[in-house]
């Protein structure tokens, strides 16, 4: 094998690495997520258009959002922190 086609090959692989561990230290470096959830009853029927309130236990911020009619819901992306959920129904 030739020195540049060598050079070449450990270049590429130098690259693809990068590449490769940039994506994961990305991922690893992210301080937002998400919280999702299920809501059901005591007999286990699912909740749906419950009212599902996210609240930042530092900063007291409030984020609301609904169940779908599968009962599911998914906070919108949050920044790090520590949460307490609440979740309300009326007139059942």
């Amino acid at each position: 094998m030739s020195i540049l086609r060598r050079i070449v090959s450990t270049a590429t692989l130098f690259v693809l690495a990068l590449f490769a561990t940039s994506t994961m230290l990305h991922a690893q470096l992210s301080s937002r997520g998400t919280i999702t959830g299920t809501v059901s009853d005591s007999t286990g029927a699912v909740v749906p258009s419950a009212d599902v309130t996210f609240t930042d236990q530092l900063t007291k911020v409030s984020i609301p959002t609904q169940t779908n009619g599968d009962g599911l819901y998914t906070s919108p992306s949050l920044t790090s922190s520590t949460y307490s959920v609440t979740i309300a129904k009326t007139g059942l």
